[in-house]
């Protein structure tokens, strides 16, 4: 087995991998994802992508899938996939758009509406349970730090790393 080269951590610093921003956010989605994923799956037998669908078609309404992928940040594979499934449910249908036929839709069918009915209150129980470690203070700086994170990631692409 190799020796290990000893680093100078003056001229060569560590990566603190708990404190590395990036980890840490990845660490709080999982762990939150995880939170409302078993919600969702012992509730309602669904998966993450499949609610993420459920509540952006509640939310604005049909929509085409690559329009879907882009509001929820999922690749155009995994809303395929969780399309399928919520047709094969009975949740979601699909339909030629109207305004160009070459397109398809994606609509909540009324089964999918009483699901969003019926998760949406749960979710949000669940996200205030979480931000009760914050004071209200707290969280109005918390959303709007987000926000601008948010707004400032929309604009980086690869190139720019």
């Amino acid at each position: 087995m190799a020796k290990r080269a000893e680093i100078d951590e003056e001229t060569e610093p560590r990566l603190q991998l708990d404190a590395f921003l990036p980890f840490e956010l990845a660490v709080i989605a999982n762990r939150i994802s995880q939170m409302i994923g078993n919600l969702i799956s012992s509730s309602f037998d669904l998966q993450v992508p499949d609610w993420r669908i459920l509540v952006t078609l509640d939310r604005y309404g049909p929509l085409p899938p690559n329009e879907v992928a882009e509001k929820t940040a999922m690749d155009k594979a995994r809303v395929s996939r969780a399309q399928r499934r919520l047709s094969d449910l009975k949740l979601v249908s699909t339909a030629d758009d109207p305004e160009d036929g070459r397109r398809k839709v994606l609509s909540l069918e009324a089964l999918g509406h009483e699901v969003c009915r019926e998760i949406i209150p749960e979710a949000l129980e669940k996200e205030r349970q979480l931000l009760n470690c914050l004071t209200p203070a707290e969280e109005v700086a918390f959303r709007s730090i987000l926000a601008k994170l948010h707004t400032y990631t929309e604009g980086i692409t690869f190139e720019d790393t």
